[in-house]
């Protein structure tokens, strides 16, 4: 009796299935979509539709790259090194005749020392500024870490295309992708402005007598500078 009863039971599975296949098939035909056999370990056919939903889904690749992976890196426009300072100052002319070198000085506050990269435009000097001045670098005594603005500091700039170096084999830097030197010193002057106008804007800087001070852009900078510690930090635009 047992052998007999485990036949039906394989019967009953065969008819069921070979029912469930030609149901599908009838519906996918009935849609006007021709079912396709698709090879598969079971016992019985598996049928699947052709162009539909699921199957465009299994073959699209999983591992396509959206747009936003295939961007482009942002190219650089300007490059900053900021240095905290207690006194800081940049020769401007040179002694001659008997005459003093001039100077631009500034007490406590920071250095900026910048440069320009080939294809920067006016729109990167309103966003230098507004980093520059409220990115909270500096530490003053015991309280947390705060702005130009808030410490409140005097701002010298200093221009220094040695930022666009990169090394080369055999221990060579090269010095390439700087702007057009007319219009690095325009971008220099507009930065400069900037700055100078929001500060002057604080009425914290104002009671403090701080100032914004500038090196002469395109020729040897010759600085003085004193720091408490080295804190510098690297700025990208």
């Amino acid at each position: 009796m047992q052998p007999q009863s485990h036949r039906s039971c394989k019967r009953a599975v065969k008819r069921r299935s070979h029912v469930d296949v030609q149901s599908l098939a009838k519906r996918s035909s009935s849609c006007g979509l021709d079912p396709v056999v698709v090879q598969s370990t079971r016992p019985w056919p598996v049928f699947t539709v052709a162009h539909s939903e699921l199957s465009q889904a299994a073959t699209s690749p999983c591992d396509v790259d959206s747009p936003r992976s295939l961007q482009r890196p942002r190219k650089l426009q300007a490059r900053t090194v900021v240095q905290h300072c207690t006194h800081a100052k940049v020769k401007l002319k040179p002694a001659m005749n008997g005459t003093d070198a001039q100077w631009a000085e500034i007490q406590e506050g920071m250095v900026v020392y910048i440069c320009f990269f080939q294809g920067a435009t006016e729109a990167v000097v309103e966003l230098m500024a507004t980093r520059l001045l409220t990115a909270k670098l500096f530490r003053k005594g015991t309280r947390p870490v705060v702005s130009i603005l808030d410490l409140p500091g005097s701002i010298l700039f200093i221009p220094q295309d040695s930022l666009l170096g990169e090394p080369m084999p055999r221990g060579k830097m090269q010095y390439k992708g700087r702007c057009e030197p007319w219009w690095g010193a325009q971008l220099y002057g507009k930065i400069v402005s900037a700055c100078r106008e929001r500060v002057s804007g604080s009425p914290k800087c104002t009671k403090a007598g701080v100032k914004v001070e500038q090196g002469v852009y395109g020729q040897k900078q010759e600085t003085v500078l004193t720091s408490e510690e080295p804190l510098t930090h690297l700025l990208e635009f």
